[in-house]
């Protein structure tokens, strides 16, 4: 541990205590967090009170800080084998898409649901861990988000039959 910069005491305690998912102690450039019954350590990750948003216009493509490509088309080809294609009515969306990593009281109409649900619990119900959860991003049509990317995407801009062009949108690592 001490190859990661964490002293002798801070291992100590951290041994010593019991630990509910969350929890965690830092040294300058890495994070000892407890997620699940595991302890994972990773570099950390330094939030910008400002985050960056990336503007994403039609038929074009974003190369950082993930690859995100979108195509309007007149057929709609739905992919559903892979969480990283997605396919939207072209009609119900405004240009430029947002991108951005995801934040606290972030909202989404999931696909198949009523109502709304917290980003937040969308990730815990699909035990995505900690650290990973700093690394999802969403894609918003104005102020609202249609994807949050690689999980879900909204009921509001699903296609449905009456759907004529089509927006898809692939991620690719």
């Amino acid at each position: 541990m001490k190859n990661f910069g964490f002293n002798h005491l801070q291992i100590e305690n951290w041994i010593r205590n019991k630990h509910q998912s969350g929890k965690y102690i830092v040294s300058e450039n890495y994070q000892l967090l407890h997620d699940r019954g595991k302890w994972i350590i990773h570099q950390r990750v330094y939030n910008n009170k400002n985050p960056k948003i990336f503007h994403l216009e039609k038929n074009e493509s974003i190369n950082n800080p993930i690859h995100l490509k979108g195509q309007i088309d007149n057929e709609s080809i739905i992919d559903k084998s892979s969480p990283n294609v997605e396919s939207f009515d072209a009609s119900k969306l405004h240009f430029p898409l947002k991108l951005r990593k995801w934040e606290n009281g972030d909202y989404i109409h999931p696909l198949g649901m009523s109502g709304q649900k917290k980003v937040s619990d969308i990730l815990i119900d699909k035990k995505i861990a900690l650290n990973d959860k700093n690394n999802v991003f969403v894609l918003l049509s104005k102020n609202e988000i249609i994807w949050v990317i690689g999980h879900v995407i909204s009921e509001k801009f699903k296609i449905t039959k009456n759907s004529k062009k089509f927006y898809r949108l692939e991620i690719s690592k």
